[in-house]
């Protein structure tokens, strides 16, 4: 089942009936195992998913999620979100995502270098050929794309890299000030008040997290809330 409601979508705009099926059902979906050796006798298995929801703008774009909630439903869900995300930004690319049942705080540096390693091995042939570029995601960072690029050795076939091997300036904190943005306007809109002197309370603090706050806090908001896997806090 799509994730947006055409049936909706349809009393704004033109979509035909085969507009309609493409949007519906995902273009190609992968599913494997990682299997990684932990110990002479030890194996463990993680899932794992590679999903093109639409590739008619271009390859397929989309982060790789480290969590242990990833579900082969979660990564359709974001797949068919990028593919919208792109074409709302004219970008030419279609919409994908990955992701892999892990947690990734319980994977020292060493193993979780193993699991990047093993996850490109499995899909290399989609990654050389172009068909699937990913991302940092959720659980992910630029130094497991600095992995995958080591891997390959083609710069084209990962984004978010660290700017010493080719990735962007301000990759790291633009989702941040994306939200930060979008959050202005909702106040602003939505809400009539300006965001200085705003209350603003931010759920989930890694890399997304703190920069919202961050940029949330330099329009003048004031962030009395963080609330993340570890824990809260709040400040009156």
């Amino acid at each position: 089942m799509a994730l947006i409601p055409l049936d909706k979508m349809k009393q704004y705009m033109e979509i035909s009936n085969a507009a309609e099926m493409l949007l519906t059902h995902p273009e190609k979906e992968i599913k494997f195992s990682l299997n990684l050796k932990i110990a002479p006798n030890t194996i463990i298995c993680h899932d794992a998913y590679v999903i093109y929801h639409n590739v008619v703008l271009g390859p397929a774009k989309g982060g790789i999620r480290f969590s242990p909630t990833v579900t082969v439903d979660e990564t359709r869900k974001l797949a068919e979100i990028m593919t919208y995300k792109n074409a709302l930004m004219r970008i030419p690319f279609g919409g994908g995502k990955s992701g892999v049942c892990i947690d990734p705080y319980a994977l020292d540096d060493f193993r979780k270098v193993a699991v990047v390693k093993e996850f490109v091995h499995m899909i290399r042939e989609e990654l050389v050929a172009g068909h699937y570029v990913p991302a940092p995601d959720m659980g992910t960072t630029p130094t497991d794309m600095a992995v995958i690029y080591g891997e390959l050795h083609k710069s084209e076939c990962v984004t978010g890299k660290p700017v010493r091997i080719g990735g962007l300036p301000g990759r790291l904190e633009a989702t941040g000030r994306g939200v930060s943005c979008a959050t202005r306007l909702g106040i602003e809109r939505i809400l009539k008040r300006k965001v200085a002197g705003s209350k603003i309370a931010v759920q989930g603090f890694g890399n997304v997290g703190r920069w919202t706050a961050f940029f949330l806090s330099e329009m003048g908001a004031k962030v009395v809330a963080i609330n993340d896997r570890g824990g809260s806090v709040y400040n009156r």
